[in-house]
């Protein structure tokens, strides 16, 4: 007899980033497109927010910026997800699913349904405030909105899958979420292809430190840390190595002219790569195979899909300890965390001493290659959630 398949309803809401009919390229796709690998169905339920309340929740925000200097966040607004979910909530009692899953609490904290509800985060609104700029400087409003969406929204939930032991530990201990209800699951690489692992390559000449290849990766200069990946860079030039470093998904920085002169010619700075037109996908994927570390020095972060991408690649990540990280870069496995006060000289000793040895360098690629192949994918993550949904 065919096992039956699990009937999956994903609420999307239109204002949320991660929704997967408005963003193909995020979290959303990737895990929905994973889940019906697995053998669920998934039907995404989608509602879109009325012109009079979209129009009405931008001018609040922008009275509360003019008025109060306060950064007022719509999408944490009662009013629109109470809208939103009435549409959603009769649409899923309408279809045969068997349960809802959504990514994020702003889809199910008011959800109205008997089916058992799961969700996916990589963060709690407590994790974001004042780490993240666009959380920094809330309105009390937003403050008393948020905390009352994530609580009813982890209330609701059968079980919470988190991404990071760091927003596990906030459940707990800000919104009193039983452990019990809880598992960390590790996000994958949004990636469609990536090499087999006996086509990974990254040699270079121990003798001189020959032409070491560093990455830095986002869109935001400062958050990503790439005036820290700059530092780290100019400090290994300074102590004789042939070191190179490119940042991608960013464009310069207004102050350039102030950084170092010689350590500039170094650096290649290369906009936002769209991985659906085949020419720039090709274009990262060159810049991966010869990448030889990752510097993932960012100020803030919730996980990062980018310590995924690089392992996939066999290339070890030097990240900074902060927010959710050190669930994704296992510290001495398939890279090293770095505290910000021990920038940039850490970093720059421990790129030194792993380039030293041929032998040393393959078998840290070869480790970060396995922690993606056994850990950091959308197969893994989603057959860990499935196991706990239908054990």
């Amino acid at each position: 007899m065919e096992k039956k398949k699990l009937k999956i309803a994903y609420p999307a809401f239109t204002p949320d980033h991660s929704n997967p009919a408005k963003n193909k390229k995020l979290i959303g796709n990737f895990l929905i497109h994973h889940l019906e690998k697995a053998g669920a169905d998934v039907e995404v339920i989608s509602a879109k927010e009325s012109n009079f309340l979209k129009t009405f929740l931008k001018i609040k925000k922008g009275l509360y910026q003019i008025f109060f200097q306060k950064s007022h966040l719509r999408h944490r607004e009662p009013t629109l997800l109470k809208s939103l979910s009435k549409k959603i909530s009769h649409q899923i009692n309408q279809s045969d699913a068997d349960i809802v899953f959504a990514f994020g609490s702003l889809s199910i904290a008011y959800l109205e349904t008997d089916l058992p509800v799961y969700m996916l985060t990589d963060a709690t609104f407590d994790n974001l405030l004042d780490f993240y700029q666009e959380y920094k400087n809330v309105t009390k409003v937003t403050l008393e909105n948020a905390k009352e969406i994530e609580q009813l929204a982890f209330e609701k939930a059968s079980h919470i899958f988190f991404s990071s032991d760091w927003a596990a530990k906030s459940a707990i201990v800000n919104y009193s979420v039983p452990a019990e209800k809880i598992s960390v699951v590790p996000l994958g690489a949004n990636l469609n292809q990536v090499p087999n692992i006996d086509e990974i390559n990254k040699s270079f000449d121990p003798g001189n430190l020959k032409q070491i290849n560093l990455l830095s990766f986002g869109k935001y200069w400062e958050r990503k840390g790439h005036d820290r990946a700059f530092a780290v860079l100019n400090s290994l030039l300074k102590k004789g190595a042939n070191a190179q470093l490119t940042i991608v998904g960013c464009d310069l920085p207004a102050d350039w002219e102030k950084y170092d002169k010689f350590t500039r010619t170094k650096v290649t700075v290369i906009g936002n790569l769209n991985k659906d037109i085949s020419y720039e996908l090709e274009m990262l994927e060159t810049i991966l195979k010869k990448t030889h570390f990752l510097l993932f020095l960012s100020r803030a972060e919730t996980f990062g899909h980018v310590v995924c991408e690089a392992n996939a690649f066999g290339i070890p990540v030097i990240a900074a300890n902060i927010g959710g990280i050190p669930s994704a870069v296992r510290d001495g496995i398939n890279g090293f965390l770095v505290d910000e006060d021990e920038l940039p000289d850490k970093a720059v000793n421990l790129i030194m001493s792993i380039t030293n040895n041929q032998e040393t360098y393959n078998q840290l690629s070869m480790n970060s290659k396995i922690e993606y192949e056994e850990r950091l994918n959308w197969d893994n993550s989603v057959k860990l959630i499935l196991e706990k949904i239908v054990h």
